[in-house]
This record gives C-alpha cells, sequence and structure tokens, in this order.
C-alpha cells in the first residue's frame, strides 16, 4: 500500500467529494440507467437501518431487535403492492438483475423453458444467461419479436409457446419505449400454462405514475424490477406479484439467496415510494413529455431518433443510432468531456444498418426541474458538439453552468414541485 491509512481515508474524502459535485452539479445526466434521490431517500442510506439492520424476512426474523425496522418494512411492502396493483412484493434484492433471478430460480424447474427477449430486442442479457450451464432453466429461448425489435410478432410468439411450452415468459428490454401487448402474451402463455414476467426496470417510474402501462392489470403474473432508473430511487430491486400464492415460494427463495440484506436501501425505496404516491403522476407525465421533446431536437440537429416516424417513445428514453460501437463509445466518451452523461446501446431490430447508438433518458432533468427551455438548449449544444468535437471544453462550461442553476431535486417532499408549493 502506498499511502498510510490516514492519508489512504483523506484520499477517499476527496474522490467522494468531487464525484459527488461533479455529478449533482456539473454534469447533465441524460443516462437512462441513472436517476437522482431525493434528499431524505439520500439521508435514509447512512441511517441507522444501515449499521444495526436485521436479516431474513418479515415475521421470520433471525435475531431480535427489528421491531421498528419491520414496521417500517411491513409500511414500504403495503404502499408497494397498493402503488404497482399486486398483491404481494419482495423488497430484498439489491440489483434488479438479482431480483430477475430469484424469480426465475423460485419459479422455474432446471428441466424447465423460459422464453425472454433476445439481443435484437434488447431483452437484459442478465435474463439470456439464466439458463448457462443449467443454473436456473434448462433451456432459454427468444420471445418472438417483429423485425423492428420493439412489437410482439403474433404468430412467431403461438407458434413458439406451442412448440416449446415455455414455464415462463419474461418480456422487458434495456430500452423501453413503446408498452407491449400484455393482453396477446397472457393469451400465448394460457394455452400452455406459463408465467408471464414483466422486467419494468426501466418504465417502472412510468407505471407507478400511471403514465405507462399497468403490467399486473394487463396480463403479467410478476413485476421484477431495478428501482434506480425512471423510479428514482436506491440502486436496488423489487418483486411484485399479481397473487400472494406466486409470492410464497419467492419469498423462500429470497431466504435463501440473502441472510442479511441492505435495511437502509428499503427504507430509502420507501420514502421514494411515497414521493411517487405525491407526485408520480405528474412526474411521469413530464417526463415522457420531456423526452419526446429532446428526440425532436435532437432530429432537428441532424440526430434523428429510431422510430422517428412513431413520435420516437411513448416512455422515458429514446435511441439515437450512430453506426458502430466503437463509434457511439467514442461520442459517448466525448459527451462525458462536456460535462453531458450518456449512455450507449445496441439497436433494436433484426441486422440494423447503424447497430449502435446513444440510449438518451429524460427522467433525471426532469427530476431537477428542466422544460423545454433547457432541452431546447441542451439538445442544440449536443448537436454541435457531434458537428464540432473541438467544442467539447466550451459546451461543457455551459453544460456545468446549466447543472449548477438546476441542482435542486424535485418532485419530493422537501421541495415539493417545480415552481409549484410543497405539499401539505
Amino acid at each position: 500500500m502506498t499511502l498510510s491509512p490516514s492519508a489512504a481515508a483523506a484520499r477517499l474524502d476527496s474522490l467522494e467529494h468531487a464525484h459527488t459535485t461533479w455529478r449533482d452539479s456539473g454534469t447533465i445526466n441524460l443516462n437512462a440507467a441513472t436517476n437522482s434521490l431525493s434528499p431524505r431517500a439520500r439521508l435514509a442510506l447512512s441511517s441507522g437501518f444501515a449499521e444495526k439492520g436485521i436479516s431474513s424476512g418479515l415475521h421470520s426474523r433471525h435475531h431480535q431487535g427489528g421491531r421498528y425496522l419491520d414496521a417500517a418494512e411491513e409500511l414500504i411492502m403495503e404502499m408497494t403492492t397498493s402503488m404497482f396493483k399486486g398483491a404481494a412484493a419482495d423488497l430484498r434484492a439489491p440489483t434488479g438483475s438479482l431480483a430477475n433471478a430469484i424469480t426465475i430460480g423460485a419459479l422455474v424447474g432446471r428441466d424447465d423453458t423460459i422464453m425472454v427477449g433476445s439481443a435484437s430486442s434488447l431483452g437484459h442479457f442478465s435474463l439470456r444467461a439464466a439458463g448457462w450451464g443449467g443454473h436456473l432453466a434448462g433451456r432459454v429461448i427468444p420471445v418472438p419479436f417483429a423485425a423492428d425489435g420493439v412489437t410482439l410478432d403474433e404468430e412467431a410468439l403461438f407458434a413458439s409457446v406451442r412448440l416449446n411450452k415455455p414455464a415462463m415468459i419474461v418480456v422487458g428490454s434495456q430500452a423501453m419505449l413503446f408498452p407491449l401487448d400484455l393482453g396477446l402474451l397472457r393469451r400465448a402463455a394460457d394455452e400452455v400454462g406459463a408465467l408471464v414476467v414483466y422486467d419494468a426496470a426501466h418504465p417502472l417510474g412510468l407505471i407507478a405514475g400511471g403514465q405507462f402501462q399497468s403490467p399486473l392489470t394487463e396480463g403479467a403474473d410478476i413485476i421484477s424490477s431495478s428501482t434506480q432508473k425512471s423510479f428514482p430511487g436506491p440502486v436496488g430491486g423489487v418483486i411484485v406479484t399479481r397473487t400472494p400464492e406466486l409470492m410464497e415460494p419467492i419469498y423462500t427463495a429470497s431466504n435463501e439467496f440473502m441472510s442479511n440484506y441492505q435495511n437502509n436501501r428499503v427504507l430509502s425505496f420507501g420514502y421514494t415510494v411515497a414521493e411517487m404516491e405525491e407526485f408520480g403522476h405528474e412526474y411521469a407525465r413530464e417526463t415522457i413529455r420531456n423526452a419526446r421533446t429532446l428526440a425532436d431536437v435532437f432530429a432537428a440537429e441532424g440526430l434523428t431518433p429510431l422510430f422517428a416516424d412513431r413520435g420516437a417513445t411513448r416512455s422515458n428514453l429514446f435511441l439515437v443510432p450512430l453506426g458502430s460501437h466503437d463509434k457511439a463509445n467514442a461520442f459517448a466518451a466525448l459527451c462525458e468531456e462536456a460535462n453531458l452523461i450518456v449512455s450507449v446501446s445496441r439497436m433494436p431490430g433484426d441486422n440494423p444498418p447503424h447497430p449502435f447508438g446513444l440510449r438518451i433518458g429524460a427522467h433525471d432533468v426532469t427530476r431537477h426541474g428542466m422544460d423545454s427551455e433547457q432541452l431546447q438548449e441542451i439538445g442544440a449544444l449536443l448537436g454541435r458538439l457531434a458537428r464540432d468535437a473541438s467544442a467539447a471544453k466550451s459546451i461543457g462550461v455551459r453544460m456545468a453552468e446549466l447543472a449548477a442553476e438546476f441542482s435542486t431535486v424535485y418532485y419530493c417532499f422537501e421541495n415539493g414541485r417545480p415552481g409549484g408549493s410543497l405539499p401539505q
């Protein structure tokens, strides 16, 4: 070790401060995979729930001393099931991909077949890996989508379900642009008694706000999701089931996968659920509006989004094809130099002419109170950057100014709505 322990601690202090200052008030975040916590939700992560937590499941704890923690988590479960129109919830998974794994492992046998989203429909890689080595399922096959990668192929879906008789069908993608036809999926699943799982990682906040679709009332049996994207909570996972009976094996599997877990993260998630109950409708509505505004500005700057003929998106994000993976990565790195955080994504569909590009999310700028005026400027600056890489430094100065001006997190109890009064 090159530093003394005290010097190493001081260095860690410096790095944490630099990161937090830069990301909170020095950059514009258009990364679709991240959001911002409210002050109360962030503070919960350093609460006493972090150091004096308690293990195993609610009402089946391994240790004493959790009476208040139990009461908090029971309340959070009730709020969560109500918000997503389910019957039971498990809050313990530390990530969305582990929520998926727990769901699959609890409900699928090692000789069973599951259907998941393919790479061309942007299904998450953790789902496709579920059957590797027979860890969770005997066989993993793709859910049939049309050539565009975002629309279910009805004829191929029914044919594949009848032939392969899957035990579970999992849908959802890393770039959920449009709602899925869950009624169609339900009808196909019912022919063979399959469960339908909706990976809500990206649209969860829109679902909470009633602005996208309602998976558990439209045909899904289970929502499995991360909690830090359009839903502005801490990094983590959540599982919600349509019936109490479906939750029983999932809850048992969670007990077996995890002993101790992050009770402080669950508390932070609970504060976010309460915020979404109060502000979610407006937040989700404005997020979708801002995503479409940004998509229009990008198009005007020569960065035409995918599916522009369909309005580009009905969710919190949109896709901009750029070309090769290397080209997309290089432009994302240039954006970071200009204090603009984006993410690279594969484009959906069979053999897209420009297979990689940017995945742009509007939820975090919405959470910071930005509207059309600021988004017009951000889009114009990004268009300028695409035409002139040498402008990164000057663009970065303006991006940092905008970030500092809009550093307050809204749609929360501390700060209320942008330009509005605090809730009573």
